[in-house]
């Protein structure tokens, strides 16, 4: 807990009139001055910003082990931004082109017909 010296200074430094106060007239100046406030705005933003980029990072290691785990057993692995998905089947043919699993994991077109027609040859992951 901050001594009354120490608010004292702190008020001044921020331009506040420290005569005749109290500790908590001291305290509530402080916290309700302009810099003190912006100061607790952009902390608790960078706060939310660290949080948000934390989840952003655990989520797309997620996505990696996903794309790893799907390698390894043979498969594709596909993302339409909202969904993921393996991509099970080795051959597709569509308007007319055969394309292989690689081929069609890259084909956003393909890619969304197979999963609107609830095609077998993708899992929703």
């Amino acid at each position: 807990m901050a001594t009354k010296a120490e608010l004292q200074s702190q008020a001044t430094k921020l331009g506040i009139d420290t005569k005749d106060k109290t500790v908590d007239q001291l305290k509530k100046a402080i916290n309700s001055h302009p810099k003190t406030v912006a100061a607790k705005q952009a902390a608790a933003a960078q706060k939310e910003a660290e949080k948000k980029a934390k989840k952003e990072a655990e989520s797309k290691a997620v996505l990696n082990l996903a794309k790893k785990n799907a390698k390894e057993k043979g498969f594709e692995f596909y993302s339409d931004g909202e969904n993921n998905y393996l991509v099970k089947g080795k051959k597709f043919m569509f308007k007319g082109v055969k394309h292989t699993q690689e081929e069609a994991v890259k084909n956003a077109d393909l890619m969304a017909t197979l999963i609107a027609s609830n095609s077998p040859a993708i899992e929703k992951v």
